[in-house]
């Protein structure tokens, strides 16, 4: 009794948001590449993708995948309908979602245009959007203290 009664509390906060590593869920979502509870992530509502680790920037163009845009045999839009129904199966009571990138002090005012089409992908029932976060170089910020 105490148990659903923590559990009932526990799961009503509605400003909770709950994140998960990108590259799990763009590589399947597969149970034996994750510590995850799969169990409590079906329960989730409210999730950040952290993409940071799947994004290659090193050409200068975007790739949501682990390889380059010319090696890719998908096209962004089959990667995009891929990850959104891994998602939907990792989280089926998601409702929100926010994909997030982190940057190395790129003057970036937009999302690219391959996570930018993952967004629009998403299912009618989820509402999605890009974050860009900037990350400060290693050493602090520059010009001092």
């Amino acid at each position: 009794m105490l148990r659903t009664e923590a559990e009932r509390l526990f799961w009503s906060d509605p400003d909770v948001w709950y994140s998960v590593e990108g590259v799990w869920l763009v590589g399947g979502g597969w149970p034996g590449y994750t510590h995850e509870d799969l169990d409590f992530l079906a329960r989730v509502e409210q999730v950040e993708v952290q993409l940071h680790e799947i994004v290659i920037r090193s050409d200068g163009g975007a790739a949501f995948s682990m390889v380059k845009p010319w090696e890719r045999t998908q096209s962004i839009e089959e990667l995009a309908q891929s990850f959104w129904q891994t998602l939907h199966h990792r989280f089926p009571r998601a409702t929100r979602v926010v994909l997030s990138e982190t940057w190395a002090r790129m003057n970036i005012v937009a999302p690219p245009s391959d996570l930018a089409a993952v967004v629009r992908a998403c299912p009618a029932s989820i509402r999605a959007s890009a974050s860009l976060m900037e990350e400060e170089p290693e050493g602090g910020r520059e010009g001092g203290g």
